[in-house]
């Protein structure tokens, strides 16, 4: 609980430190979508939460989060006991932006569950998995090349998005072949991806294609 406060903000000290700010041309792409804040909520389907002092879109594409995936401990079985749980275990996750650096979260991590355990517990913190966070500038001509097959493909300016997708091998490309990295998708807002009713429209399937052909034919043309 110490980890947040009641409006969702990360309390773990220094945690937010090291956070690069959205570039001006991103910020003003952003903005081109107009009333995002509906829009999140009709897709996701329940109000919003977090905090309040960033718009939503902020949150999800500049902002780290925290997320706590599972408490197990304790007697969780059918009838009742009254005996003192001998030991919990939490299992959560934090999604970091360009900045942030794993190492280093781990270690506010550490010092923060030190800080406020209860005298006279023991604890362990334990990773099992890390990314090192990644971003490709919008001025790089990767970005421009896929911008204008956007255009060619689905016949609009698109908006330069960041996304959470936790591909480690990512952030390998690019510090040992020296490879820059562009992640795009073809899918509308409500495809409900990672769910049962994920779906990517016929539409989107074909322009998909088109966009991809002319992104191949841009990056053809960079000297």
């Amino acid at each position: 609980a110490s980890m947040k406060d009641r409006e969702g903000r990360i309390t773990i000290e220094g945690f937010a430190d090291d956070v690069e700010p959205p570039s001006p041309q991103e910020l003003a792409s952003w903005e081109r979508l107009g009333d995002s804040d509906s829009q999140v909520e009709r897709v996701q389907g329940a109000p919003l939460v977090g905090d309040p002092d960033q718009p939503p879109l902020h949150r999800r594409w500049a902002q780290p989060s925290l997320d706590i995936h599972g408490l197990p401990g304790g007697f969780t079985g059918s009838g009742s006991k009254t005996v003192i749980p001998a030991r919990a275990t939490a299992k959560l996750s934090f999604r970091l932006v360009p900045g942030q650096h794993p190492d280093r979260v781990e270690v506010l991590l550490r010092e923060h569950v030190r800080k406020h355990a209860m005298p006279g517990l023991r604890f362990e913190v334990r990773t099992i998995g890390r990314a090192v966070p990644v971003s490709l500038g919008s001025d790089h001509p990767g970005v421009d090349a896929m911008r204008r097959a956007f255009v060619e493909g689905f016949g609009t300016e698109p908006v330069l998005a960041r996304e959470g997708f936790t591909i480690p091998v990512t952030h390998d490309f690019i510090e040992t072949l020296g490879a820059h990295v562009l992640v795009t998708g073809f899918v509308p807002w409500d495809a409900a991806p990672h769910s049962p009713n994920e779906h990517l429209p016929l539409d989107f399937y074909r322009r998909g294609i088109a966009t991809a052909t002319a992104f191949m034919r841009n990056l053809a043309g960079i000297s």
